[in-house]
């Protein structure tokens, strides 16, 4: 390498250093923000309403995440197609992907709701719901609230492709300061499980379009190739979705939220509401681990295009030290003090003993470890090891279902970490093999040049 070369390589090692650094300081502020909204959230809701009610928020609050799983993927392959091509410099090649990615999203949503009606008009769904306190209401609003992220979600991932989730955590902030402001009002005029629903996640939504609106406001150029999409692009687009989002969405989405049905379609809403809260401080912890590594993955994929091995070794040590030392004070705090504090925090409305909340620390402190290998392994192009991974816990997770239905949260919970443990030590011997990081080139060959 010339000294050009070598110049240049140091020169986009700091840049990306700087706006790693940033996109973790605005993150920091976001998710301190958001774990603030919902540490008020929750306690809020189940204080406003009942135990029953306070279910159904919860499941339906979880049928926000099923309805994610509708771009197919497409966001983390659309990220880090778009990463390349900016460090390429491949204009063109940008706006053609962001195109193309929002026609999948466009043709999706169509298809959501023609079918989303023609289910809940012809089938017995819609009585069953209202049997569990869950109205048609409720079912549109939480569409509505979907569709909007659904639609807003390829120019978010474009953002981060850029490098520029600072702007997008700034946005955050923001948007859950109008979320507490509703939170409040809709505790003290109107408690309901489709008011809250409204509050926190309505806001959210619109955060959203607003940072996507932002964005094109910003890279303007992107407009002139928005309504353009490569066709040609759609197959790859999709086939590296379904690999991406296989083992970093479907999965993890059913095995966090498919527990919480089960309990959920046996009438056992105490547990399904115990469930739910153990779930949404799961999700809170998980977000100061996707604080430090979302910024990561764009950087990861920028550094792999380049060819800066060091700099993603050094990384993954010290992410590795800091995620260990973070699951095992997890696990700790949820088996000494987790039933003290979920006392007061539910207001005395249930009671957590330990067994659940031993096999509660250790299933998050699962998902958090898994997190780590997967971001590592897709920035890196070796999709298919957690691919394979990811399909052994949900035949596991199946069989421990067929053997015994869960039927409280203690059992839901020790199911879903029993499939997760081959993983998290599966995935640490494959990269171990690896030495940590593979070779520059599996970058080029898991993403092949399209013809636009």
């Amino acid at each position: 390498m010339t000294a050009a070369g070598t110049d240049g390589l140091a020169d986009r090692s700091r840049h990306r250093a700087r706006r790693l650094k940033l996109a973790v300081y605005s993150s920091l502020a976001s998710k301190v923000s958001t774990i603030g909204l919902q540490l008020v959230a929750f306690p809020i809701a189940i204080r406003a309403v009942s135990p029953q009610q306070f279910a159904s928020y919860s499941v339906m609050a979880g049928l926000l995440s099923f309805i994610g799983l509708c771009d197919l993927g497409l966001g983390p392959a659309l990220t880090q197609r778009i990463a390349i091509a900016h460090a390429n410099a491949e204009e063109v090649k940008q706006a053609r992907l962001l195109s193309s990615g929002l026609l999948v999203i466009v043709a999706m949503l169509g298809c959501g709701w023609a079918v989303g009606a023609g289910v809940l008009h012809l089938s017995r769904l819609a009585p069953w719901l209202a049997g569990r306190g869950i109205s048609p209401a409720m079912v549109v609003v939480v569409a509505v609230i979907g569709s909007v992220q659904l639609l807003s979600s390829p120019f978010l991932r474009a953002q981060a492709g850029y490098q520029e989730l600072h702007i997008y955590n700034l946005f955050g902030v923001a948007g859950n300061a109008v979320a507490a402001l509703g939170l409040i009002l809709v505790a003290r005029l109107a408690p309901s499980p489709i008011a809250f629903l409204v509050a926190v996640y309505g806001a959210a939504a619109l955060t959203q379009l607003a940072t996507a609106g932002a964005f094109l406001a910003r890279r303007r150029r992107l407009l002139r190739g928005l309504f353009s999409p490569a066709f040609s692009l759609l197959p790859p687009l999709f086939l590296d979705g379904i690999q991406f989002a296989f083992p970093q969405v479907i999965v993890p989405i059913i095995l966090r939220e498919g527990p919480k049905l089960m309990l959920f379609r046996k009438g056992l809403l105490i547990e399904t509401a115990k469930y739910g809260i153990l779930i949404q401080i799961m999700t809170l912890a998980s977000g100061l681990i996707v604080m430090f590594t979302q910024p990561l993955f764009p950087a990861l994929t920028d550094a792999e295009a380049r060819g800066d091995r060091p700099w993603i070794e050094a990384t993954f040590r010290r992410t590795r030290r800091g995620i260990g030392t973070f699951c095992w004070l997890f696990v700790s705090g949820a088996f000494l003090v987790g039933p003290a504090a979920l006392a007061i925090y539910t207001g005395n409305k249930f009671s957590f003993d330990h067994g659940t909340l031993l096999a509660f620390g250790c299933c998050s402190a699962l998902i958090f470890w898994n997190h780590l290998g997967l971001v590592f392994f897709q920035a890196s192009g070796r999709l298919a090891p957690f691919f394979k991974l990811s399909a052994l816990e949900l035949v596991l997770l199946g069989g421990f279902y067929l053997w015994r239905p869960p039927v409280d949260a203690l059992t839901a919970f020790a199911y879903v970490a029993a499939a997760l443990a081959p993983t998290a030590v599966l995935w640490s011997l494959i990269n171990r093999r690896h030495q940590a990081a593979p070779r520059p080139a599996l970058v080029a060959d898991a993403l092949p040049e399209v013809a636009l």
